[in-house]
């Protein structure tokens, strides 16, 4: 009978030969679906063994570690730290080894910010990386955007703090003789603070994107003539010259921004350049096929350290001059945010000392 056992044990040994190869056709077709997983993901991935050893990751990893000149076999035998110099990566994935609980954090490499996410996969980890770089920059225009208005909002509010004391001591001791002056500086630091609030919200609902264009044809000549009788009282005390120039007549726009985009920028145009000789040059124009409004002054123009920092909101080249004047240094800013709302852009053109010119390319 030992021809049957023998038979039995071959037939035991040729199951058992096929069951292998079964679960190893198995692994890799697991191995390959992981492997497609991991490559189809926008974001970094990279899974590790239970001894930090690389199994998978894909081309955004290997962008982010700057390792795009090394071959797939010369990544697989990198340890994390050549991977990466950040020691917090090490610790985060070793944490998640050892407690089998996810683990996440946050890193900065090359001026960016990325949050890592950790988490226990197959006795090892496998972990994502998510760019928050926007999200951080966000949060920290929010904080500025706090901080500055709330600096904003001091002086006046000290000023009329200050006054409402004295003409109620004014007026409960008889002196009425400086309770005119007195109420005149509240309104205009209450006029200030509207203006403030107005800007605020101005910059908020553009950088949100909320505000939706009321786009149509739009009269060069009179969006222009609107925006300066809306500035007529201040431009006709001022005694600056304003000359305007039509050479396109219409464009394709919100009128009410076009409006807003003028009166910010011959607004600041009449702050900062002198009235004895100063000059605003209202310019329509059409350069490459598309339309430009130039905004030309001869004032003292502005530095090439102060022309990337002209656009900030809450920017002054001259502080107490702006002040002085009315301005809250949130009208550039609106302007940016005009501008690219219509898919156009803004820039400036200037030298110390030889006038500015403002460029809005709709």
């Amino acid at each position: 009978m030992s021809w049957l056992f023998g038979g039995t044990r071959g037939r035991e040994s040729t199951d058992l030969q096929a069951r292998i190869g079964e679960l190893e056709a198995e692994i890799l077709r697991g191995e390959r679906r992981l492997s497609e997983i991991v490559t189809a993901f926008s974001e970094p991935v990279w899974v590790l063994d239970s001894e930090l050893r690389p199994t998978h990751w894909n081309a955004p990893l290997v962008a982010l570690s700057r390792k795009q000149a090394l071959a797939k076999e010369d990544l697989r035998d990198l340890g994390v730290h050549a991977w990466f110099r950040e020691p917090e990566i090490r610790d985060a994935l070793a944490t998640t080894i050892s407690s089998g609980q996810s683990v996440k954090i946050q890193f900065e490499a090359d001026g960016r910010f990325y949050e890592l996410s950790c988490s226990p996969f197959d006795r090892g980890v496998i972990a994502v990386f998510h760019d928050i770089t926007q999200l951080k920059r966000a949060e920290q225009s929010r904080l500025d955007m706090v901080v500055n208005v709330s600096h904003e909002l001091r002086t006046p509010l000290t000023a009329i703090k200050g006054f409402t004391d004295t003409l109620i001591d004014d007026l409960a001791t008889g002196r009425i003789e400086d309770c005119r002056q007195h109420a005149a500086v509240i309104a205009r630091n209450v006029d200030r603070l509207l203006e403030l609030v107005q800007d605020v919200l101005q910059v908020s609902i553009l950088e949100s994107g909320e505000m939706p264009l009321q786009l149509r044809n739009v009269s060069t000549r009179a969006v222009t003539e609107a925006a300066l009788q809306s500035l007529e009282q201040v431009s006709r005390h001022s005694g600056h010259r304003i000359v305007t120039d039509y050479a396109v007549a219409e464009l394709q726009a919100d009128p009410a921004r076009v409006e807003q985009v003028i009166v910010n920028l011959v607004g600041n145009a009449l702050r900062y350049v002198p009235a004895d000789g100063g000059e605003i040059r209202i310019r329509w124009v059409e350069d490459a096929g598309r339309v430009v409004l130039r905004v030309e002054d001869n004032g003292p123009g502005i530095s090439e350290e102060l022309k990337p920092r002209i656009f900030e909101r809450f920017f002054r080249g001259d502080l107490g001059r702006s002040r002085d004047s009315g301005g809250t240094g949130l009208g550039l800013s609106i302007v940016k945010h005009i501008m690219i709302r219509h898919g156009g852009t803004v820039s400036i053109e200037s030298q110390q000392g030889s006038g500015a010119a403002f460029i809005c390319r709709f």
